[in-house]
């Protein structure tokens, strides 16, 4: 799954909620700010997993405003053995 989260999602500790919520959910891939403002996260796991996730993220931390979000299931690429926030 690719995910692009729109709203007060950077400086907000949204990564690190993140990183989290994914480890919680026992799903590998990544997180990161993108340059426009938004979040890119990239899950690999069982559906079931990945749609609690995202409920979750929907929330995000304290003093986050997740006000969209973009997704799109892509093929599992394989290249992940954890999860981990990209700088």
């Amino acid at each position: 799954m690719r995910l692009i989260f729109g709203g007060r999602v950077q400086g907000v500790n949204f990564r690190d909620f993140t990183r989290r919520q994914a480890e919680e959910h026992h799903l590998v891939g990544c997180v990161r700010n993108l340059e426009d403002g938004t979040v890119q996260v990239i899950a690999e796991g069982q559906r079931p997993d990945i749609l609690h996730f995202i409920e979750q993220l929907m929330s995000g931390p304290p003093h986050a405003a997740v006000n969209s979000v973009d997704t799109q299931w892509v093929m599992p690429s394989g290249d992940f053995t954890d999860f981990s926030i990209r700088y």
